[in-house]
């Protein structure tokens, strides 16, 4: 038996085996995904049954977000870092507003961290989310932020 794993846009790859088909253990292989990939076990068959594939597993990969939003002295802004580098990412904050609707597009740096200045209103929390769009490897998040004033 095979374990074998296949990337966007590219074909099933071999990247473990075992001779032992009663039980099929692959160990931690894969727990440190790096992008979206599908895995399947393919049996090669022997005289008595034929070769066929187990169902496909798809591990999904998100963005690593480093968190720095922050309200001193009473300015908030939403900030962080992706991870992997992302240089000049696109991202939306969207406000809600009885539905959600585009408050600013951002671009990250040459670093990968993006920053937004956002407001409060007056008795009741302003809603925000930051919609990082996926790519080829990388699966989108959307983080909601809540804005209290104090």
């Amino acid at each position: 038996a095979t374990l074998q794993a296949k990337v966007p846009g590219k074909r099933w790859k071999p990247v473990r085996s075992t001779s032992d088909v009663t039980f099929s253990d692959f160990g931690g292989y894969g727990h440190k995904a790096k992008g979206n990939v599908e895995y399947r076990v393919h049996y090669s068959g022997d005289g008595t049954y034929s070769a066929t594939n187990s169902n496909v597993v798809v591990v999904t990969t998100l963005w690593k977000v480093k968190d720095t939003s922050a309200c001193p002295v009473g300015r908030c802004h939403i900030s962080g870092k992706l991870t992997p580098t992302a240089k000049h990412k696109k991202l939306i904050v969207q406000i809600k507003e009885g539905h959600w609707k585009t408050f600013r597009v951002l671009h990250t740096s040459a670093r990968s961290k993006y920053k937004v200045g956002v407001a409060t209103r007056h008795g009741k929390p302003t809603k925000y989310r930051l919609l990082i769009p996926g790519t080829k490897n990388l699966t989108g998040v959307k983080i909601p932020y809540e804005v209290h004033r104090v």
